[in-house]
C-alpha cells in the first residue's frame, strides 16, 4: 500500500486529482493524451489495463464505488491510499485485479469554526509541437522534386519574406496554438463541530483556457462538498455527505483531429489570415484550420451537473455485546446538455494585385446553412450495502462473525 499525501495534490494547480499521482506512486503510470482542458490522464496501475472507467483500477470514495476521482476538487480530499499488491484482491475481490484507489475526504473536527482560503493561477503549455518546413524551404524542395514548380522570383520572395500577400510563410501550428494557457483554482472552506455534531464544507472554483490561440475551447467547474458526522447516542451515528457540481465544457463545432488534421496537411505557402485581417481561403474541402478553431465556426457546449450523495450508518446494538450494524447507500444524479452549433464561414480569396481588403473577396465554406443540435440526458445510479459484524472474546478465544450485502444501479 501507498499513501498519497494531501499536499501533493494541493501544492499544483490541476483540473483533477489523477494529473498529480505521476511520479508519485512506483509502477503507476499516468498519461494524458489530448490537450483539451477537460482530457482525463489515463491512469495503469500494477501493469493492468488502462483506466477508462471499465478495465482500470477500483476506485473508493468514502467508502462508495466510483467511476473513477476526477471530478474530486483535490482540496477535499483528506488521503488517498494506492493498493497494488495481492491485498487488494483479497479485499476487494476480482474487481481490484487492477489495483484499488482508496479515498477519504475531509470531515470536521470538534472546535470552533475554521474558516479557509486557498487560490492560485498559472499557465499550461503544449509539451512538443511539430516543427514544420517554411516557405522557403518547401518551395525548394518541390522545386528538386517538380523542377520548376516555383520559380526564381518566388523563391527569393519567400526567402526574403519581402510582401506577405505575394510571398506568404505560415506556421500553421503557431496560427493555432499559442504558447500558454491561464488556469486558476480557488477554494474557500470552513469546518468545525461540537462532540456530537461535527460538520465540513468547501466550495471550490476552477478553470482552464484551451490552447487554440484564438480560443473557442474553455474549460470551468465550480463545486461544493459538505460532509456531516452526527453521533445521536453513544450506540448510533451517521454520516452524511453531499457533493453538487457543475461543469461548463466549450469546444470548437469541429474536432480536435480534423483541426490538426488540417494543420499537418497544410502548406506553408498558403495563408491563414490575410495582412487586412480577414480569414485566408480553404486549404482544403472548405476548410480553414485557423478558423474553424475558433467561434467563427460555431461552437460545442456541453453542461454537466452532478449531485451525489452519501449516507452511512453504525449501530452497536445494545443487548448484544460485541454486534455492529453498519449501512452504507449512494444516491448520484447526472444531467447533461448539450449545444452544437455549427456555422458556414466565410474565407477570402485574393486578386492577386490590390493589396488590402479591396482586393478580397468572399465566399461561403464549409456548411451552405447554420446548424443546430440539441439533447439532453440524465443518469440516476445509486447503491446500498448492510453489514452485520459480530466480534467478541471469551477469555482467550475470540468469535468473528461478518455478514454483508450489497446492490447497485449505475
Amino acid at each position: 500500500m501507498r499513501i498519497i499525501s494531501p499536499q501533493i495534490l494541493e501544492k499544483g494547480i490541476y483540473t483533477n486529482p489523477s494529473q498529480a499521482l505521476s511520479g508519485s506512486v512506483p509502477g503507476l503510470k499516468v498519461s494524458l493524451t489530448s490537450g483539451n482542458p477537460t482530457s482525463s490522464p489515463k491512469v495503469i496501475l500494477r501493469g493492468g489495463t488502462e483506466f477508462d472507467g471499465s478495465g482500470g483500477p477500483l476506485v473508493i470514495v468514502d467508502g462508495q464505488l466510483r467511476d473513477n476521482f476526477d471530478d474530486i476538487n483535490p482540496q477535499d480530499i483528506a488521503s488517498m491510499d494506492v493498493l497494488k499488491d495481492a491485498g487488494a484482491t483479497a479485499i476487494y475481490g476480482a474487481r481490484a485485479s487492477n489495483g484499488v484507489i482508496l479515498i477519504t475526504t475531509k470531515r470536521g473536527k470538534e472546535g470552533k469554526p475554521v474558516v479557509s482560503f486557498n487560490a492560485s493561477a498559472g499557465f499550461s503549455q503544449p509539451t512538443r509541437l511539430p516543427k514544420m518546413t517554411n516557405s522557403y524551404e518547401y518551395a525548394t524542395m518541390l522545386n528538386e522534386v517538380l523542377p520548376g514548380s516555383f520559380s526564381d522570383e518566388q523563391l527569393e520572395g519567400f526567402r526574403t519574406h519581402a510582401n506577405p500577400w505575394k510571398y506568404p510563410d505560415t506556421d500553421w501550428f503557431d496560427e493555432i496554438v499559442k504558447g500558454a494557457s491561464p488556469l486558476y483554482r480557488a477554494d474557500i472552506g470552513v469546518s468545525g463541530g461540537t462532540e456530537k455534531v461535527k460538520y465540513y464544507a468547501n466550495f471550490g472554483a476552477n478553470g482552464e483556457d484551451g490552447l487554440y490561440r484564438n480560443s473557442a475551447n474553455r474549460y470551468d467547474q465550480y463545486s461544493l462538498r459538505t460532509n456531516l458526522d452526527v453521533k445521536t447516542s453513544k450506540y448510533v451515528d451517521f454520516q452524511l455527505g453531499v457533493t453538487a457540481r457543475l461543469e461548463d465544457t466549450k469546444y470548437p463545432a469541429k474536432g480536435a483531429g480534423d483541426i490538426f488534421g488540417a494543420a499537418r496537411r497544410s502548406r506553408p505557402d498558403q495563408v491563414a489570415w490575410w495582412p487586412s485581417g480577414e480569414p485566408g481561403p480553404a486549404v482544403e474541402r472548405g476548410d480553414n484550420p485557423a478558423v474553424t478553431s475558433t467561434d467563427l465556426a460555431g461552437f460545442d457546449h456541453y453542461k454537466n451537473q452532478y449531485i451525489q450523495n452519501n449516507l452511512s450508518v453504525n449501530i452497536k446494538v445494545p443487548w448484544i455485546e460485541g454486534l455492529t450494524l453498519r449501512g452504507n447507500g449512494s444516491y448520484d444524479i447526472h444531467f447533461q446538455n448539450r449545444r452544437l452549433m455549427k456555422k458556414p464561414v466565410y474565407l477570402y480569396t485574393w486578386d492577386g494585385t490590390t493589396e488590402g481588403s479591396e482586393g478580397l473577396s468572399a465566399s461561403k465554406q464549409w456548411l451552405d446553412t447554420p446548424q443546430l443540435e440539441r439533447k439532453h440526458s440524465e443518469q440516476i445510479g445509486w447503491m446500498l450495502n448492510g453489514l452485520i459484524d459480530y466480534n467478541r472474546t471469551f477469555g482467550q478465544h475470540t468469535i468473528g462473525v461478518t455478514f454483508g450485502m450489497e446492490g447497485q444501479k449505475k
